[in-house]
């Protein structure tokens, strides 16, 4: 620490390397990647930053801090989706392989598993357990459920990394579809909540200037009821209060169809939305169901082709009889 005293304060001269993470930082270039976390079968998308040097260990507290009340489980499991299979990530148990011995208890990091491009996203699978035929189940439903591709992948669930693709995501066809899909489904997410929150907030400003208006006009009445003045400005001030009720009402009302015609244009929106959503389902299935006749046809061709050998012409049979005939009659 240097620094000289003035007075009774001492003014410090240093630099901002004030822990080893920031010296760590001078020094080496970090590779950073999104992360991006799906529960399976049912459940929200979560997704935080990380370093590509930093170890599984780390991964897992983030999701358990940024996944709310889906990360106090006591069982979470991280898989990584790839077109090979679906790659554990324990950090309890890890069977050895030629490369890493058994029980690492989760040292490795998002490099070893070759998640190091920069401002990538590389997506994961959260469940509660990892079984072979029960966890390749449920990935393979999620993909059917909400992709269509020509030719799937494997889901089978893979414990060793010597068929982890080199590069994640890269050109990996999971890793490709999943990144865009989860961050999409994030955002409509966000977009339906802002406006459930905006329309709280608009019917708890209704509701105020109601009870305001409300109190107003009690206000009214009881002063109309009070007052002890002469029968002639007695009847003046009724007709004030009247015509201030009267315009208050008109205003009121003018107010209610404002809301009523922007309930009415929010109702429309939704329905347009929902038919919109229901035409590209019917053109997706009408696409999948046309694909799958296309292959189903061209399969049961193959099939009556491989099955039926060539057979004569009948024609050919029967000018073969008929020569024959005249052969006889000419003889």
């Amino acid at each position: 620490l240097e620094g000289t005293v003035v007075g009774k304060k001492v003014v410090c001269e240093h630099t901002h390397l004030v822990n080893h993470e920031e010296i760590r930082r001078q020094h080496w270039k970090y590779q950073f990647v999104d992360v991006l976390v799906k529960t399976l079968p049912t459940g929200d998308t979560v997704r935080f930053r990380m370093a590509s040097h930093w170890d599984i260990r780390y991964l897992y507290w983030q999701y358990r801090n940024n996944a709310g009340s889906e990360g106090m489980d006591d069982k979470v499991e991280l898989l990584l989706p790839t077109e090979e299979g679906v790659f554990t990530t324990s950090i309890e148990r890890q069977l050895s392989t030629a490369r890493f011995a058994g029980f690492d208890m989760g040292l490795r990091t998002l490099a070893d598993f070759h998640c190091a491009t920069q401002d990538s996203f590389v997506s994961f699978f959260r469940v509660a357990f990892v079984h072979d035929k029960l966890t390749e189940g449920i990935v393979e439903a999620f993909f059917r459920m909400n992709f269509t591709v020509p030719d799937p992948w494997s889901t089978r669930v893979q414990r060793f990394m010597d068929e982890l693709p080199a590069v994640l995501p890269g050109t990996d066809r999971a890793q490709v579809l999943l990144g865009p899909w989860l961050i999409k489904a994030m955002e409509i997410k966000d977009a339906w909540a802002r406006e459930d929150e905006e329309a709280k907030i608009r019917e708890e400003e209704l509701r105020k200037h109601k009870e305001a208006r409300a109190k107003e006009l009690a206000a009214l009445e009881r002063k109309r009821l009070n007052n002890t003045v002469g029968a002639k400005a007695a009847r003046m001030s009724k007709r004030k209060q009247l015509a201030a009720i009267r315009k208050e009402r008109s205003r009121m009302e003018r107010e209610q169809k404002l809301m009523e015609e922007e309930e009415r244009v929010q109702r429309e929106y939704e329905e347009r939305v929902a038919r919109e959503e229901a035409e590209r389902r019917a053109v997706l299935e009408a696409k999948r169901a046309r694909k799958f006749a296309i292959k189903r046809g061209g399969a049961k061709k193959e099939k009556k082709k491989a099955k039926s050998p060539k057979a004569k012409s009948p024609k050919a049979g029967r000018r073969g009889k008929a020569g024959g005939k005249d052969a006889a009659g000419g003889g």
